[in-house]
């Protein structure tokens, strides 16, 4: 016998916690597509589709079965989605080991708030010959 969604999301609002995994099964392939499409990314998408049946399981008293399951569920998916990105947009990430041709690091160094800008100018450089120094090395 297949039980619906809104029966199984019923049976979670009432506290038979199983549901929740007879839920997962039917939809987790189809929610983690879903966020590797608006994502890119396969890790992302894995742990945002994780995420969203925690969502779905923290909001389970909230669902009303007028509407259709998947609509919710994909709503919340989507929601997560956004908000990753929005974070990411604001949290850039950058490798430590990036290097430009010139063997020079390519992300910015902070700025010391001791150093006149010449003097940051000529700690660059000599950064960049060490760089360069310690490349050959290794050639």
């Amino acid at each position: 016998m297949d039980v619906s969604d809104s029966e199984l999301m019923s049976r979670l609002a009432a506290g038979e916690d199983p549901a929740l995994n007879a839920i997962m099964s039917r939809w987790s392939g189809r929610v983690s597509s879903f966020l590797f499409r608006m994502t890119g990314s396969r890790e992302a998408a894995a742990d945002l589709a994780q995420e969203t049946f925690v969502k779905l399981y923290q909001a389970r008293a909230r669902y009303r079965p007028q509407g259709n399951f998947s609509t919710w569920l994909f709503a919340i998916a989507a929601n997560l989605a956004r908000n990753h990105s929005r974070w990411k947009s604001r949290h850039p990430t950058v490798s430590l080991d990036a290097t430009d041709a010139d063997g020079a690091q390519s992300f910015p160094e902070p700025a010391d708030p001791n150093q006149t800008p010449g003097e940051s100018a000529i700690a660059r450089e000599k950064s960049a010959a060490v760089n360069r120094a310690i490349l050959a090395l290794a050639a």
